[in-house]
């Protein structure tokens, strides 16, 4: 109870706040800091020596197909935060899938058992980076707009040689700004065929993601 607290996140870290509570973690004037990922990455704090993660789920199970990929390197950032000073550090995971291999390596620190792990998964799924992908968003005030006009350009994709095509669906965040929004994924084993797509694409009402580093 008479632990000294400070609170890291979007909504609270002016960089008077962020430059007084990194302050007083270096000088000991703070005991708890309690925050979003922003204070997983990068700060160098000698005096951390525990670092404690809440529901580490959150994002390994977000239908993408770098979920795993994130999860483990949130983890690895958050745990590189203890036991930077003279101390050893202690980094306690909370989550409802201890076994996952996301979840043990970053425990462990092995970084080569998650990427071989990872790749194969890849892999199997002709996922990057066994494959290059295009992600392209519709979006309409009209949700049956949004989605007529998703299915006819999804048709004409499908009549191009080579290219394998996911979709269209409603994309993760359906509604933005009032705007219903879905989505279509393309895959090619070569990229140019995907730079005409996204070249023809450009200037229109299509949102056009080339490479994308998530599906979300």
């Amino acid at each position: 109870p008479e632990a000294r607290l400070s609170r890291l996140d979007r909504d609270s870290a002016t960089l008077k706040h962020l430059r007084d509570t990194l302050k007083h973690l270096k000088t000991g004037q703070l005991d708890i800091v309690i925050g979003t990922q922003m204070i997983a990455k990068g700060l160098d704090l000698p005096a951390v020596d525990v670092v404690g993660v809440i529901s580490a789920d959150t994002l390994l199970f977000l239908p993408d197909f770098t979920a795993a990929e994130r999860t483990y390197q949130l983890l690895s950032q958050v745990a590189g935060r203890a036991g930077r000073g003279d101390r050893p550090g202690q980094v306690f995971i909370q989550t409802y899938s201890p076994h996952h291999q996301a979840i043990t390596t970053a425990a462990t620190h092995s970084y080569h058992d998650f990427v071989t792990t990872e790749l194969a998964e890849r892999a199997a799924l002709n996922f990057p980076p066994f494959t290059f992908l295009l992600k392209l968003d519709s979006s309409h005030t009209d949700q049956a707009a949004a989605q007529e006009t998703a299915e006819a350009l999804a048709d004409q994709l499908r009549r191009i040689k080579g290219l394998r095509v996911i979709g269209p669906a409603p994309a993760f965040l359906e509604t933005i700004g009032g705007k219903h929004h879905w989505t279509i994924t393309v895959k090619s084993p070569r990229r140019p065929p995907l730079v005409d797509i996204a070249n023809q694409l450009a200037g229109t009402s299509w949102s056009v993601d080339l490479d994308p580093i998530n599906l979300l």
